[in-house]
């Protein structure tokens, strides 16, 4: 099994963990952040929008795994080194499907699946899991979980 897969296989594994820890007795911070997150996702499927529409001015994103993508990112180095050089690759908009979504505290935890055309004419697809912390209603921190290598096969796409 790839390192890549292995993470992800984990990562699945413990999100029912994290949603079993509290989801009896859920409290009004959980239940606001779940529903913000799932509002949000709902709108980012249709075209409305995105994840990134939540993100806090001082919120760091870390993306796990194997290759030279994986690392800790700020606002700024987001975008730049992570998300346009993706999206620039793409011919039509990443298209997230929630599989689940799970509350504990601060902490909502969705598991999604993505998929887009790129401009080559192949697929994008992966599977996501984002650990998303949030306060006062916006993501300070981000962990995600994904193939690392779907995604560097993307940007690794010639732009036509």
């Amino acid at each position: 099994m790839k390192p890549t897969s292995i993470v992800l296989a984990t990562a699945l594994l413990v999100a029912p963990l994290v949603a079993a820890a509290g989801a009896t007795h859920r409290s009004a911070e959980e239940t606001a952040n779940l529903a913000r997150v799932e509002r949000t996702f709902a709108d980012w499927s249709t075209g409305r929008g995105s994840l990134f529409d939540l993100l806090s001015p001082d919120a760091t994103w870390t993306i796990l795994g194997p290759t030279p993508s994986a690392g800790t990112y700020d606002r700024v180095a987001l975008q730049r080194d992570v998300l346009t050089p993706f999206n620039v690759r793409l011919a039509s908009p990443l298209v997230p499907e929630v599989r689940r979504l799970y509350a504990d505290g601060d902490t909502v935890v969705v598991l999604f699946e993505a998929s887009a055309t790129l401009r080559d004419g192949g697929r994008y697809e992966n599977s996501y899991a984002w650990f998303l912390r949030l306060r006062d209603g916006l993501v300070v921190e981000v962990t995600a979980v994904l193939d690392l290598h779907a995604y560097d096969a993307a940007v690794e796409a010639p732009v036509q």
